[in-house]
């Protein structure tokens, strides 16, 4: 089964491998964390769901919905979900290029695409 690992931001910024687009979206990371979340139930945010979207949209908050006492969901501006999308895509771009590299050193190494497969649930 394929795990992401988190790694520390600080990691991240020191690393030969982060790039320039890297480093912005740290930047932005670390700014957004001085921000205050604001935290719902579930039945807050559905008799609300109006003012918390503007809330989201028009203030810049975001908000976590909680559902007996655990977080279900995150509401967020499409800002922030395009940057979470692009940060995703920046580090699947990534790790496929270091498969692509570890393949090319290695043919022998590579795992058949039934395996693969199987790895991921996706056939028994």
């Amino acid at each position: 089964m394929l795990e992401k690992k988190l790694v520390p931001v600080s990691n991240l910024w020191n690393s030969a491998e982060t790039t320039l687009e890297d480093r912005t979206v740290i930047m932005y990371i670390t700014a957004r964390r001085n921000m205050t979340m604001t935290t719902m139930t579930f039945v807050q945010a559905r008799g609300g769901l109006a003012d918390a979207l503007n809330r989201v949209c028009y203030g810049g908050e975001r908000i976590m919905i909680q559902r007996r006492g655990k977080p279900v969901a995150g509401l967020v501006s499409a800002d922030d979900l395009e940057t979470l999308q692009r940060i995703e895509d920046a580090a699947d771009l990534r790790d496929a290029r270091k498969a692509l590299a570890a393949y090319k050193r290695n043919p022998k190494s590579a795992m058949p695409y039934d395996e693969f497969r199987r790895n991921l649930g996706l056939e028994k």
